[in-house]
């Protein structure tokens, strides 16, 4: 689950500075690789052959101001 929230401060006429927060994986659930990508162990002689063996970054949260003159 993602979440977005913005709040747009105007100063005269078409000049405006936004303020952003968003977060992903608000629940901080497991999020594993893609089956065929780089997480999975390709080696057929290995013990982990065909496992997902690496999770995706848990819970980001993303900062950002925007300005427009």
């Amino acid at each position: 689950m993602e979440v977005r929230v913005s709040k747009a401060i105007r100063f005269g006429e078409g000049r405006k500075v936004d303020l952003l927060a968003q977060a992903f994986n608000v629940l901080n659930t497991k999020n594993l690789q893609a089956q065929f990508g780089a997480g999975r162990v390709g080696n057929a002689l290995s013990n982990t052959f065909g496992r997902i063996t690496s999770a995706r970054p848990s819970r980001q949260i993303e900062l950002a101001v925007r300005a427009t003159w």
